[in-house]
């Protein structure tokens, strides 16, 4: 070897909690060398999160997209942009979901977020009115899946399936 070789980062850290007001996540990456890309162009080709959330559980014989599924995505920025923001949290369009086009970034969502030298940290609430189909009462299943990328470690995470195997599944 040329002595770069590097001990193996954690894991990712995910947070989630949900009341009738909407959902919280809270998710920390460990990465020391982030490279976003636009949140408004080719993000998930670099370093980000994508969460896939469904308001209902899935059919057995489910293969595309409902009105109740919903991928929401966030893009770190290396250094904080003029705003203090360290990055961007998002919704894209897929087709059959209830939106109408991408959301970037999503006007109701809140957020906060930090870069760090050896990781980046985000937390968003997602209120109720952006989840077509919520309702924590009367339908207490959601569909979750989390999806994190490192680029320059060609490394991926998920719970609980990875995206090549089709998350609308």
């Amino acid at each position: 070897t040329l002595g770069l070789e590097r001990s193996p980062l954690p894991k990712p850290n995910v947070y989630v909690s949900w009341d009738e007001a909407g959902l919280y996540f809270g998710v920390e990456v460990f990465d020391r060398d982030i490279a976003g890309a636009p949140a408004d162009g080719w993000w998930w080709t670099r370093d980000g999160v994508e969460l896939f959330i469904s308001t209902r559980p899935a059919m057995a014989d489910q293969r595309f997209y409902t009105p109740a599924d919903h991928q929401f995505f966030f893009v770190p920025i290396d250094f904080p942009g003029p705003d203090g923001n360290s990055g961007t949290i998002g919704q894209w369009k897929r087709p059959g979901d209830a939106i109408a086009g991408n959301l970037i970034p999503h006007p109701q969502i809140e957020e906060a977020s930090r870069v760090y030298p050896d990781r980046y940290i985000f937390e968003a609430f997602i209120p109720a009115a952006a989840l077509h189909g919520f309702d924590p009462t009367g339908q207490t299943a959601l569909g979750f899946n989390f999806h994190a990328k490192n680029f320059q470690s060609a490394t991926e995470y998920f719970w609980s399936a990875p995206k090549s195997i089709q998350t609308q599944l």
